[in-house]
């Protein structure tokens, strides 16, 4: 497993092989089991769409999340954790794979008319 830097909280993780996508889903993946199945199945979904990258985003702020859930939070009297991990799936292609960077002519993956851009 390759990764780039592409800022202060977000780096670009180059998948070549199974032992790749074990090892994020290990960085990942370290709640309940049940947690871990969801996400080992959100990899294999992205992997048979050709996803060879994933941009992932240290610190981020979900505010929609947050302001969905805080009726639930607030009758628990347990707030969630200010930041979260945000992993955005992408195809790139294999220059940009070689050389480790993220360009215009990227596809990310469930992201409905999105090219490159975003970082």
């Amino acid at each position: 497993m390759r990764e780039t830097a592409l800022s202060e909280h977000l780096r670009l993780v180059l998948l070549d092989t199974t032992s790749d996508w074990d090892a994020l889903l290990n960085e990942y993946a370290k709640s309940p089991k049940s947690e871990r199945q969801i996400l080992a199945n959100i990899f294999a979904t992205v992997q048979t769409r050709g996803c060879n990258a994933v941009a992932c985003e240290e610190q981020y702020v979900d505010r929609d999340y947050r302001a969905e859930f805080a009726s639930i939070y607030s009758r628990v009297h347990q707030a969630p954790g200010r930041y979260t991990t945000r992993l955005t799936f992408f195809v790139i292609d294999p220059e940009d794979h070689k050389v480790g960077r993220l360009s215009e002519q990227d596809c990310g993956i469930g992201l409905e008319g999105h090219r490159g851009g975003a970082w």
